[in-house]
C-alpha cells in the first residue's frame, strides 16, 4: 500500500525494548502505542488492549497515526463481549479530547453500550468499566438516539447510578430501584384470523380418507 508507506515516512517497522523484567514493552511513540494495541486486539488480547487504551489518544494526530487509528474500523465485526468494551474505554477517554479532535471512534456508542449491558455478566473483570465511565457513556447515548434509550439502557442507568448513591443510605435503610419492563410486541396470530373450521365442523367430508373411499387398483399388465 503506497499510500501507507508513504504516510510513515523513514519508519519501516517499530522498535519495542523489553524491560529487564520481560514483563512488558516499551512503546517509544504514539504511533508505536496505537499500532501494538491494534495488534492486540486482532489477536484477542482484549486485556492489553483494555490497559492501552489511555496512552493511546491524543488530540492532534499525524497522517501516521490516523491511518493506525483508523484500522480500528475493520475490527467492528468482533462481537466479543470484551471487544465492546474496549470500544466503550475508548470512546470514553476520545470525548474528552473535545469536538474537535481528529480522534472520531467509528462506532455508534449506543450499539456498543446496547451489547455491552446485555453481555455485561461475561465481560472479564479485567475489561469492566467503571460506574462513572458507564454513566458518561450513557449520556453519549441520549442525544443522537431515536427516540428514548431502550429498557436495558435505563435499567442499567438507574442501576449504576444507584450505586453511586449507596454510601449515602443511612443505617437501616434500603435503596430502591425503579426498573422499566420492556413491553412485549402484539403480533396478530395467524390460525386465529379467517379460521378455516370445516375440518372441525364436518370432519367426515374434509378427511381426505373420505375421497379415497372406493378407489380401487388394476395391476399393470406384464
Amino acid at each position: 500500500n503506497q499510500e501507507w508507506i508513504d504516510n510513515i515516512g523513514e519508519v519501516r517497522c517499530y522498535h519495542y525494548p523489553v524491560h529487564n523484567s520481560k514483563a512488558f514493552l516499551f512503546t517509544p511513540s504514539l504511533a508505536s502505542s496505537m499500532y501494538l494495541m491494534v495488534l492486540y486486539f486482532i489477536t484477542g488480547s482484549y486485556h492489553e488492549v483494555f490497559k492501552m487504551v489511555e496512552s493511546c489518544v491524543s488530540e492532534e494526530l499525524s497522517a501516521e497515526e490516523l491511518q493506525i487509528f483508523n484500522q480500528l474500523e475493520f475490527l467492528g465485526n468482533d462481537f466479543h463481549p470484551d471487544a465492546h468494551a474496549c470500544r466503550l474505554k475508548l470512546s470514553a477517554i476520545a470525548v474528552g479530547l473535545g469536538a474537535k479532535s481528529a480522534m472520531k471512534c467509528p462506532w455508534s456508542v449506543r450499539e456498543e453500550m446496547t451489547e455491552y449491558v446485555r453481555k455485561h455478566a461475561y465481560v472479564s473483570a479485567a475489561c469492566r468499566l467503571s460506574a462513572e465511565e458507564e454513566l458518561l457513556l450513557l449520556k453519549l447515548c441520549s442525544p443522537s438516539a431515536r427516540g428514548r434509550l431502550s429498557a436495558g439502557l435505563i435499567n442499567r442507568q438507574a442501576f449504576v447510578s444507584a450505586l453511586g448513591n449507596v454510601n449515602n443510605i443511612p443505617e437501616g435503610k434500603a435503596l430502591t430501584v425503579k426498573l422499566v419492563s420492556q413491553q412485549i410486541p402484539h403480533f396478530e396470530d395467524f390460525d386465529q384470523k379467517d379460521l378455516d373450521t370445516t375440518i372441525i365442523d364436518n370432519p367426515k367430508n374434509s378427511m381426505i380418507s373420505s375421497k379415497l373411499f372406493g378407489s380401487s387398483y388394476s395391476r399393470p399388465d406384464e
